[in-house]
Parts: C-alpha cells; structure tokens; sequence
C-alpha cells in the first residue's frame, strides 16, 4: 500500500498540470466552426455576453398582454407606489470590431464560400477605425433618439478615461433592433487594463457588461 502512494500522488500532481480544454476556437479556423460554434461565439463568448434588460413600461401599455404587475407578488394584490413591471429582454453585448466576430459573422452569412467570396475577404481583411459594440436583442419601442443613445453609452478600461462615442447605428433585425456604439481607438486598450466596462442608459435601466481582456486573445493577440 505505501509503495501505491507515491504512484497515487505523481498522477494527482500531472493531472492538475495538464492544461484545460481548448476552445473551439484555439483548435479550429474559422471556416470549420460549425453553425452551433458560429452562434456561440456571436452569443456566448469571451467576445459576447448575455445581459437582462428590463424596459421601461410606458403608462398606455399597461394593459398589454405579457406585462407582468405586482399581483404576482407574495402577499397579495398590487402594491400602492411599486412601478408595473416589462418582461425581461435578453440582450448581448457584443465586441463586432473584434477579428473572431467578424470571423463568425462572414461564416454565417457565407457559409463554404467565406474564403473565396470577394465581400467576405474584404470585410474580414479590413482594419476598423473604430472600437464598435453591438447591443442586440433590443425592442424597437424602447429605443431613444440617436442623441440620447450616443449620450447614455460608455466604455471604460480600468485604470482610465470613460470613451466617450463617437458614432451610433440602428439596425433592424427582424422584430427586434441592434445598436452599434463606436468608440475611437485613439485611447488604445491593452492587456495591462485587464478588464473593461460597457455601460448603456435606457430609460430607467443600466445596461452593463463586463469583459475580462485576457480572454480576449486571440491567435496571439489581444482582439477588440
């Protein structure tokens, strides 16, 4: 038995040493991702994250079907002063400058033919003048007015100055809407700021998100 232990302790030892699994993309390029790893990386990723948002409730709404009140709360029926409640949104946040997410995106939209399509070439071989962050899953009729949007949002590394925007898009996608926010890279970010922050104000919710930079290398180098 004490001629196992040593054994025993050697195997314990290699075993915390091995390293972890690889992600997908660490082992793969990006043309062999499948349709599963495509949407993981544009939804759930070091690059993309999931965030609830709660919509304001406007005061001619609150008779719609699917808006929740506070006569689902214990003890009873509605509570005098407590506001009505909008269902909770599942919003991502979404680094779009960043090279695996344009990767993604060009291998959705190209599939097979994302190596030889000229548009998918040019896209991915452009440099982005811009830090852009995608917030996308957004009700339309919770949008403001492009002013108020550049105005609420901010990006922030830690240790410096709040970017301030430089430009704001409004896409449709299908029933719901994305928001891209550019922020300039004349403020370049680094490894050694360890983490950022977007923040974005709508109506009377934050919308924060949180993204670790040294999961965000890629190939080699920090992608943003």
């Amino acid at each position: 038995m004490r001629g196992l232990l040593p054994f025993v302790a050697l195997l314990i030892v290699t075993a915390a040493l091995r390293p972890a699994s690889a992600d997908f993309w660490e082992k793969k390029k990006y043309p062999e991702w499948s349709k599963k790893e495509i949407q993981k990386m544009l939804n759930d990723s070091p690059w993309a994250r999931p965030v609830e948002f709660h919509p304001d409730l406007a005061a001619d709404d609150k008779e719609k079907p699917g808006r929740a009140t506070c006569e689902g709360c214990s003890g009873g029926g509605p509570r005098p002063g407590m506001p009505d409640l909008a269902p909770t949104v599942m919003l991502v946040v979404r680094w779009q400058s960043a090279l695996p997410v344009k990767q993604a995106t060009a291998a959705a939209r190209f599939g097979a033919e994302v190596t030889t399509t000229r548009e998918a070439i040019e896209f991915l071989g452009r440099r982005e003048p811009f830090y852009v962050i995608a917030v996308a899953g957004l009700p339309p009729e919770a949008l403001p007015g492009a002013d108020k949007l550049k105005s609420g949002a901010v990006l922030k590394a830690r240790n410096k100055a709040p970017m301030p925007v430089a430009e704001v898009t409004v896409q449709a996608q299908g029933k719901l809407a994305a928001v891209y926010f550019a922020f300039p890279r004349s403020q370049p970010i680094a490894l050694e700021d360890e983490e950022t922050e977007f923040s974005l104000r709508l109506g009377s919710s934050d919308i924060k998100r949180k993204f670790k930079l040294k999961e965000m290398v890629y190939d080699g180098r920090l992608e943003l």
